[in-house]
């Protein structure tokens, strides 16, 4: 049955196996201090699953954060060249009213 549920992802040759939370943490023990939650000779997270799973959301929400930077990026790129040409033309249109007004 865990093997229905677990994703497997290849990284640079490692295969990591993610099993999903089936089970959520109780609000109460989320809302405990992480002193009450951590190992006090370790420091290890006894719900060090739960942190893995949280952190794996939150690089999933970064991915995707950088896909849109990535893209507004590019549409920075094209926007500065449409700008350009603009200008170029914009200062060729004047020179040609320019002349025109000399002659």
């Amino acid at each position: 049955m865990a093997d229905q549920k677990s994703e497997q992802k290849n990284t640079s040759d490692q295969i990591i196996e993610r099993l999903p939370l089936e089970h959520p943490l109780p609000k109460e023990i989320q809302r405990l201090p992480k002193d009450d939650t951590v190992c006090k000779f370790c420091g290890i997270s006894y719900f060090i699953h739960h942190e893995v799973k949280a952190l794996e959301e939150k690089v999933i929400s970064l991915e995707k954060d950088l896909v849109d930077y990535q893209a507004a990026i590019e549409r920075e790129v094209t926007l500065k060249n449409e700008i350009k040409s603009c200008q170029e033309k914009l200062a060729k249109n004047q020179a040609l009213i320019k002349n025109k007004e000399e002659e």
